[in-house]
């Protein structure tokens, strides 16, 4: 990995909200996309993942190349009235992982996860969840670092969780 880590600040907003649209249609690219405008002023569930970025308990990892942000993981907290897409629990953050097309398969996406899992267990968090899609080449990824698959929804997505405690 040539990539560079550095934590995710207020400022990284507008990147992250990137790296979420990129995490939604990692299988998509150029006319198969929506417009990333459409998404941030449209859909209902990409925006809860970004917005307002920086607010109390969100955490996050950026990749930078050559100075350049390539990717992110980052994880925040959710409410059962407004939940995300791997919503386990209020008190247990979501992560979410977007990396640019040109970014993936360098091991990148793994220094990442493992940063922001370090990062949440120096929180003392006990446990974390995602949603990933059952086709994504990064399930691979989830399961080894022990994410264990507890819900397959109607659309394909498996809630996955992490207990940051066991070995």
């Amino acid at each position: 990995m040539t990539a560079k880590l550095r934590r995710a600040e207020p400022g990284d907003g507008e990147f992250i909200f990137l790296m979420m649209y990129e995490a939604v249609f990692w299988d998509k690219a150029g006319a198969d996309r929506p417009p990333v405008e459409e998404m941030f002023n449209q859909d209902e569930i990409l925006p809860r993942y970004t917005a307002e970025w920086g607010r109390k308990g969100d955490e996050g990892v950026i990749a930078e190349e050559d100075g350049r942000p390539v990717g992110a993981a980052w994880f925040r907290f959710y409410t059962a009235a407004e939940p995300a897409y791997g919503f386990v629990a209020e008190d247990i953050p979501e992560i979410a992982i977007g990396l640019l097309r040109e970014a993936r398969g360098r091991g990148t996406g793994t220094a990442l996860l493992k940063a922001l899992l370090d990062r949440a267990k120096d929180l003392s968090y006990r446990t974390v969840c995602l949603s990933a899609y059952r086709d994504n080449p990064a399930m691979g990824l989830y399961e080894k670092f022990g994410f264990e698959r507890l819900e397959l929804d109607d659309e394909g997505y498996w809630t996955m969780k992490k207990d940051l405690r066991a070995r």
